[in-house]
């Protein structure tokens, strides 16, 4: 269970790190237009890493919410799967 937190949390903080250290550049540079780089590239990695803690901290509680609001399972009760289009089923006569 702890690998696969580690895994699932790894993806997402990887990628908006490596999108946020991608602007430094443009967030330090003082050439030609660093006045219009600096507060876009300052608001985009400020974004990033907001996004990033929101989502590290929202997800998981969403996802307690969802499992808490699930029926339990009653054991020898057959589990309905509401998605299934019977497509290659032949009983319902789609072929």
């Amino acid at each position: 269970m702890r690998k696969a937190s580690l895994a699932a949390f790894r993806a997402p903080v990887s990628t908006a790190l490596v999108a946020a250290i991608g602007f430094i550049p443009a967030a330090i540079a003082t050439g030609t237009g660093a006045e219009v780089q600096r507060p876009l590239a300052t608001v985009v990695i400020g974004g990033l890493m907001v996004g990033m803690v929101v989502s590290m901290l929202s997800l998981p509680a969403m996802l307690l919410l969802v499992v808490r609001n699930e029926k339990p399972k009653v054991e020898g009760e057959e589990e309905v799967d509401d998605f299934d289009d019977h497509d290659d089923d032949p009983a319902h006569g789609h072929h």
